[in-house]
């Protein structure tokens, strides 16, 4: 047990050394541009799954903005759908909603219809416990009409229409919580 322990830490170690040689390295060849290599955008989300908390958040943040800038709009959109539930169980809400807007932009255009409304019911339910009503009953709204399109995507249809219930239940349309209620049933 204490060998396993000593080895994950040495692999997390070289790993760590890895990804700051290679972070200096693009940027070094890229002269004031990031770095856009698929390696780049690998060590980010190793050392992110290696991490805890805030660092955690840190290097899935770098991975985003490295995979954005690389190209690879499907796994940015991913990632940040990943960020947005790190920051959002962290309790960091505003920064979890930013980060489901930007995955559920990059869902929109090359992600898949789950994915698109997974993102946006994630923004959206964020958006409703920071109490932004207004905008959480738009995202919510968006998040049921893309469920719907998607027979893939009928729990995150069931989960937005009970959170635009609880939004409508919140401005005071009791019917209209109701039988969101009921076709979320």
């Amino acid at each position: 047990r204490w060998r396993r322990r000593r080895l994950k830490w040495w692999c997390y170690r070289w790993l760590s050394v890895l990804s700051g040689q290679l972070l200096r390295q693009e940027e070094e060849l890229g002269g004031d541009e990031r770095g856009h290599s698929a390696s780049i955008v690998d060590a980010c989300v190793l050392l992110s799954r290696s991490q805890r908390g805030e660092d955690r958040a840190m290097w899935l943040s770098r991975a985003v903005e490295e995979a954005e800038a690389a190209g690879r709009v499907r796994q940015a959109g991913m990632l940040a759908l990943e960020l947005g539930g790190i920051l959002d169980a962290d309790g960091r809400l505003e920064e979890a909603a930013r980060a489901y807007g930007r995955a559920f932009e990059h869902q929109v255009t090359h992600g898949s219809p789950r994915g698109a409304a997974s993102a946006a019911w994630a923004k959206g339910n964020v958006q409703a416990r920071i109490e932004d009503d207004g905008e959480a009953r738009v995202t919510l709204e968006e998040a049921v009409k893309r469920a719907s399109a998607a027979e893939e995507a009928r729990d995150i249809l069931a989960l937005a229409l009970a959170d635009l219930a609880r939004v409508h239940e919140a401005a005071g349309d009791v019917v209209e919580a109701r039988r969101l209620v009921i076709r979320a049933v």
